[in-house]
């Protein structure tokens, strides 16, 4: 995938629009599943390689709080930890049983950047991974925080 670059000279156009249109594509085509969560919990984008890790599909991942990903058990500590991530206290979410109608299985989280979107509305990218399988380097979206407005 290459990016546009629609800030080269001659090119022109909005700063922001185009900060914005370079981090769709770099989600949109990650390898790895991410998800950007809001401060309540809310999912508000996921792209492909989270659906199909979680068996779900966008439209019924939108929306969708992360407590209600997770077993009964270990929502209470899921949520603690969805805390520690966004205020930075912590950089990853160790193992936890993911339910749906479709599968279960143990996940980890690692935080990605954080995001101030429309409004002054702070979310934060979430890389998650199977955590049975053996751990690989994900790049970090962290890059992605010097974007202007770094809205979405």
């Amino acid at each position: 995938m290459i990016a546009p670059d629609c800030l080269a000279p001659g090119v022109g156009g909005d700063r922001i629009a185009c900060a914005n249109l370079r981090f769709r594509l770099i989600f949109g085509h990650s390898p790895d599943a991410v998800l950007l969560v809001d401060s309540s919990g809310e999912i508000l984008e996921v792209n492909q390689t989270a659906c199909n890790l979680l068996g779900l599909l966008r439209k019924d991942l939108l929306g969708v709080g992360m407590a209600a990903l997770v077993g009964e058990s270990e929502k209470d500590g899921v949520m603690a930890g969805f805390g520690e991530l966004l205020d930075g206290e912590s950089d990853a979410i160790d193992e936890f049983q993911f339910e749906s109608s479709e599968a279960s299985m143990a996940l980890e989280i690692t935080a990605g950047c954080r995001v101030k979107g429309a409004g002054g509305r702070m979310s934060i990218l979430l890389h998650i991974r199977d955590a049975s399988r053996a751990p690989r380097h994900l790049p970090s979206l962290a890059m992605h925080d010097h974007l202007p407005g770094k809205s979405l």
